[in-house]
């Protein structure tokens, strides 16, 4: 299913690895599919050593529906039937979408696909018409911090259902227009 009339349903990378060329393909995903298991379960283990059971169980308060069309968007890299990184956009307010559910998996981490994903969403959002994005992540989690912010994104105050939360990191990057065709 093509994510917008002008961005293709999948984007493919060829990764070389020590002994092998692995074909990795970025594509829209039901967030309730098989493919997207992974990578709810490894954030919950992830958010349950970091801060806890509570925020573990915060992947549960957002319904599926919020991360598709045409509004979101739930993106996951594949190589073959392997779960590599994925992540979700979802509409915040009017003009602006918010990215959830950034992951990779531990043992493809280091390798650009987390950015990758990242850029593949801010396509999507731009393509949705969102002017912004805006993504939270915990101030344990200085992988994704680093990310954020190499990737043009600004911190910005807490927002939302962690606004009071101080392990909470808020940024938001200003999208460019896309010509109109």
């Amino acid at each position: 299913m093509p994510m917008s009339e002008d961005i293709p349903a999948a984007w493919a990378v060829d990764r070389v690895g020590p002994a092998r060329i692995r074909r990795i393909t970025i594509a829209q995903t039901d967030p309730g599919s098989p493919a997207a298991a992974p990578l709810v379960r490894s954030l919950e283990a992830e958010y349950r050593a970091l801060y806890g059971e509570a925020v573990a169980r915060e992947l549960s308060w957002d319904a599926a529906a919020e991360f598709c069309p045409p509004t979101g968007a739930f993106l996951l890299a594949t190589a073959g039937t392997e779960t590599i990184a994925g992540g979700a956009l979802r509409r915040w307010s009017e003009g602006v979408g918010e990215i959830k559910r950034m992951w990779t998996n531990p043992a493809h981490r280091g390798q650009g696909h987390a950015r990758r994903i990242l850029t593949a969403l801010e396509h999507v959002a731009a393509g949705y018409g969102y002017r912004a994005v805006r993504l939270e992540t915990g101030y344990l989690q200085t992988a994704a911090i680093a990310l954020s912010c190499s990737s043009g994104y600004r911190c910005i105050p807490g927002y939302g259902r962690h606004a009071a939360d101080a392990r909470a990191v808020g940024f938001e990057k200003t999208l460019l227009r896309r010509p109109a065709a």
